[in-house]
């Protein structure tokens, strides 16, 4: 587990409000998710999974797997050398300008 990633990128403001869910967005509500996933030698995200969101049911969870793609950070190595698998949550909150 990475407790502290170092991350190289990161969803932009206009990613994540292109992200926001239409439900949420017309009711005017903000929320949270948090997702859990593998990083790859590389630093990008694979086998993501949502571990909560808050409020259910306003494609918060939905929204948080879509930015998943737009995060990169510095894989865990091991001898110098960067490995597979380590896992990594990521907290994420949406909000309205």
């Amino acid at each position: 587990m990475i407790t502290n990633p170092r991350w190289i990128a990161r969803p932009t403001s206009d990613q994540m409000a292109r992200a926001y869910p239409d439900r949420a967005m017309r009711d005017g509500t903000e929320g949270s998710a948090t997702l859990q996933c593998s990083v790859t030698a590389r630093g990008s995200l694979t086998g993501c999974s949502v571990m909560s969101e808050t409020p259910g049911g306003h494609g918060f969870g939905r929204a948080a797997m879509q930015l998943s793609r737009h995060f990169r950070l510095s894989p865990r190595t091991v001898n110098g050398q960067a490995v597979e698998g380590a896992v990594v949550t990521i907290p994420l909150t949406f909000q309205l300008n």
